[in-house]
């Protein structure tokens, strides 16, 4: 009922525009406008991709080609790329060379692809040192290319300060994780400052109550958020995901569903059919849509994704 509403509402404004508009004599603006519109609203509809794997993908024409193919089969509109510890994928030029021909096909299909950072052994040792470093190597990729090749479009760090031992000790030890994972994350946005969006992954349990504190103090230093929705089971995958995108509504937030058979059986849907995971995507594209933040759904991982299906 609330979609037809907002179907009506959005209807009527749209008439009520085109009516402006057409007094105006300014046709041209109103369909740029609304081409603009459908755009945004069917992107979100396509998901975003993480690709751990980087070496071997970009290690030969074929795995190359294979890669965007079948990001391009799944409909992506964005790939997390991993760069490897502090980015140190870009130290080499054969490396960089390769990855800007991947940015480059990826960009054909209007994918845009995300530098993807995620050492947790960072936050253990407060090492904001290397945090800067991978900044640093990305702008200067970055800066490096064609004034109209295609770039890196943001960073995402998937650092999990929740999966260290210490976090789950309480007290001093959790505050020191606490701490340092914020000191990375400030670093990351002074070193980026505007160049480039920051985007970080978090777990449901950063969208409790008891949370709440730490999560505005996370909130207020990225520009994005991947909501890391690993469940099994249909009911808590959709229950998360609405109560987190009412939790984090100032920013735009992915749902992120985990794929892999390598993580464990009760986080994943490694088990479950294509067409099953199919429908649930469909679902969750349909039921979210209502929430403005929603950016969103974010496939774990690349190599989970099967061959030659596609999905809404």
């Amino acid at each position: 009922r609330a979609l037809d509403r907002r179907s009506v509402a959005e209807m009527d404004l749209g008439i009520r525009l085109a009516q402006v508009a057409r007094e105006m004599g300014d046709r041209r603006t109103l369909l740029a406008a609304l081409d603009s519109h459908a755009q945004e609203q069917t992107s979100r509809l396509r998901p975003a991709v993480w690709l751990w794997n980087t070496r071997a993908v970009l290690a030969t024409d074929d795995a190359l080609d294979t890669a965007v193919a079948r990001l391009h089969d799944e409909r992506a509109r964005r790939v997390y790329v991993y760069l490897m510890d502090e980015a140190k994928l870009l130290d080499t030029r054969s490396s960089r060379e390769r990855l800007t021909q991947f940015v480059g096909l990826c960009a054909q299909w209007d994918i845009e692809v995300f530098a993807l950072l995620g050492e947790p052994e960072w936050i253990a040792g407060n090492n904001t040192d290397a945090i800067t470093r991978a900044v640093k190597r990305i702008k200067d990729y970055n800066a490096g290319l064609g004034a109209f090749e295609p770039r890196l479009a943001g960073i995402k760090l998937d650092l999990e300060p929740h999966s260290l031992p210490a976090w789950e000790q309480g007290g001093d030890a959790r505050a020191a994780i606490e701490s340092n994972w914020l000191n990375l994350l400030t670093t990351a946005r002074e070193g980026l400052a505007d160049a480039l969006p920051l985007w970080a992954d978090l777990p449901v349990k950063f969208f409790h109550p008891e949370e709440k504190p730490l999560l505005d103090r996370v909130t207020e230093l990225i520009d994005g958020a991947t909501l890391m929705d690993y469940f099994n089971a249909e009911t808590p995958i959709t229950t998360w995901a609405d109560s987190s995108l009412r939790v984090f509504d100032e920013k735009p937030l992915e749902i992120g569903l985990e794929l892999s058979p390598r993580a464990p059986a009760e986080d994943s849907l490694a088990a479950w059919t294509p067409d099953r995971v199919g429908a649930l995507r469909k679902t969750l594209n349909e039921t979210l849509a209502a929430h403005g933040n929603f950016a969103g759904l974010a496939l774990h991982d690349y190599e989970a994704l099967t061959p030659g299906t596609k999905t809404e």
